[in-house]
């Protein structure tokens, strides 16, 4: 009896100290709401708001020369395939017609990452009585760690993408479901496979399966609600399934090409690093363990989507690693690890904020897991320590509340706002100080390049340049024959773009490395069958790593990096400013 009784005091000073859903006053309810809204802008800063980099070419040039045909004039890619995820397209247009995609599309990834913290803090609301904890937890471990998996899949990135828009929509969608809020959760899907043909598939696979784990009673009603959106989603894909599905010997011969040459990283597990799985494991292996011991907490919607989840996974590894079929790899199933991840650090977050109610031996077997969890994964020792001492602020307050004096206990949630709200500044202060907002950081002898071309050369122009060179269609504005990068999706023009590369290589080309060093050897010879096929004027390599002999073609450009040659051929008949280059060596033949 006395025990009980002991407990219960014991209870009611834990409540006192980390809160209950009592409705608090109107300042208590301000402040919550500023030190939220402060640490959400940070993470917003801290994740990133650039242009132009990663992966962005590809999804930003087709809208870009749509929006000012002058752009990108005569380059292939550009002109003559067709745009990755056509809606997307339709806001780069817009924001190019703005006259700053820079600065909107920066926002918009700004907006993106802030609704996924959003989200993130409804989702710990619905599952901790005070989810301050939780929500500067997982907010630690995403900004710090990021949300990778195995293939490369993520939700958010530092720049404005597809796959982050429905990443985010994906995740919307999950916390409706949490509670309850059935077609909201399907819209948020639709708009997610609207704009990315992967959730289409994906997202349908996962509520199918949430569906049928439902009692009987219920699976029409979900199915209808969750269904009905990505049928009218799929619309916008319907012209580039058929474009793709339509000659099976054409997409027989394409497969190897964008699967095995261009992004084994994504669709060829025996590619990837074992730092990958690890990483992924250990983490799924904490929030298992916080999980099972929050047990009685998630509500069956949490364990149905998890389940589904699993399954998804569990398909991937039967059908990528263990028996790979193509046809798998292709809808790219670890698109969804990062939701499991994701899930883990919430677990293990919400775990924090119920630890008075955890036995000695569990608090001795999660704490330690974690610990052995951060230290293996790719993560800052500072990051680790941090959590590290949230976790520490949680045991002393639930399990040592006897030997806290009163000040402590009056202070501790005020203590816990000013930790979200200087957390948000130095979020604000990591992201201004990258100096990358609405921008991309390129090395000055690359921008000095791309002045060189913008300024000296027409628009139309054609340049070979070195593969890995990928941002130079973007700060430029001028044509290439071809980059690594800007990989096309029809059948034909994946091995168009192949082709392209061996032909300007000069060998066969399975990899970056192959295109990037037969470029390396380009001579007048190649440069001028390259003129003939491709109407190329002018031909950028890096100094450093060229071994071709271009000796006969005039150096239009000489930095302590690149130099541009003129194929004579292609331009005779232009005019040239040369005595006017910056850092111009006159027309010579290079030694």
């Amino acid at each position: 009896m006395q025990q009980a009784s002991l407990e219960v005091a014991g209870r009611t000073v834990v409540t006192h100290l980390i809160g209950t859903r009592a409705r608090p006053g109107w300042s208590a309810r301000f402040a919550e709401s500023a030190a939220v809204a402060v640490a959400i802008v940070g993470f917003a800063f801290a994740n990133g708001m650039t242009y132009g980099r990663g992966n962005h070419w590809q999804y930003l040039l087709h809208g870009l020369h749509e929006a000012d045909p002058a752009f990108l004039a005569g380059d292939w890619f550009a002109t003559q395939t067709v745009a990755h995820h056509g809606p997307f397209n339709w806001i780069v247009r817009a924001a190019a017609w703005s006259g700053r995609p820079e600065l909107v599309l920066g926002l918009l990834n700004g907006i993106a990452a802030s609704a996924f913290a959003v989200a993130i803090y409804a989702a710990m609301a619905r599952f901790s009585r005070n989810p301050l904890i939780p929500f500067a937890s997982v907010l630690l471990l995403a900004s710090q760690m990021g949300i990778d998996a195995p293939g490369h899949s993520n939700i958010l990135l530092d720049h404005f993408v597809p796959s982050v828009f429905s990443g985010v929509a994906m995740l919307i969608a999950i916390v409706c479901l949490l509670y309850g809020r059935l077609g909201p959760g399907g819209l948020m899907t639709g708009i997610g496979g609207a704009m990315h043909a992967n959730y289409l598939l994906l997202g349908g696979c996962v509520w199918g399966i949430v569906v049928m784990m439902s009692p009987a009673r219920q699976r029409r009603h979900r199915a209808v609600c969750l269904f009905a959106p990505l049928v009218v989603a799929a619309l916008p894909h319907v012209s580039f399934f058929r474009s793709i599905g339509g000659d099976a010997e054409l997409l027989a011969a394409s497969r190897p090409v964008f699967f095995d040459v261009y992004a084994p990283q994504h669709y060829r597990p025996s590619t990837w690093r074992i730092e990958v799985w690890t990483d992924f494991g250990l983490w799924l292996i904490a929030g298992a363990v916080a999980a099972w011991q929050l047990r009685a907490k998630w509500t069956a919607d949490a364990r149905r989507i998890v389940a589904a989840l699993l399954a998804v996974i569990g398909l991937a590894i039967a059908f990528t690693v263990v028996v790979p079929i193509d046809a798998v790899a292709a809808a790219y199933p670890w698109r969804m690890a990062p939701f499991l991840v994701l899930a883990a650090f919430a677990a293990v977050s919400i775990w924090l904020d119920w630890i008075d109610d955890r036995p000695a031996w569990q608090i001795g077997l999660t704490a330690p897991l974690v610990g052995v969890t951060l230290a293996c994964s790719r993560i800052g020792p500072h990051v680790a320590m941090l959590w590290l001492g949230l976790a520490t602020v949680a045991f002393g307050a639930a399990r040592r509340h006897a030997l806290l004096p009163d000040i402590a206990r009056r202070t501790a949630r005020p203590l816990m706002l000013a930790v979200l709200i200087l957390g948000g500044l130095w979020g604000v202060r990591h992201g201004l100080w990258r100096r990358d907002a609405f921008t991309a950081r390129t090395p000055i002898a690359e921008r000095a390049l791309f002045d060189w071309c913008r300024a000296y050369t027409p628009v139309g122009t054609v340049f070979a340049i070195p593969p890995d060179l990928a941002a130079f269609r973007l700060r430029t504005g001028r044509a290439v024959v071809v980059d690594w990068k800007c990989m096309p999706l029809r059948p034909g023009d994946q091995l168009e773009w192949l082709a392209r590369h061996e032909r300007q290589s000069g060998r066969s080309v399975r990899c970056v490395a192959d295109a990037c060093g037969g470029y390396a050897t380009l001579d007048a010879a190649r440069a001028a069958v390259l003129a003939e096929s491709y109407a190329v004027s002018y031909i950028a390599i890096r100094r450093a790593d060229h071994r071709g002999d271009l000796s006969g073609l005039l150096c239009a450009y000489r930095s302590d990096e690149f130099e541009v040659y003129r194929i004579p051929s292609a331009t005779a008949s232009r005019s040239s400013r040369r005595s006017d280059l910056p850092r111009f060596s006159a027309a010579t033949s290079r030694s």
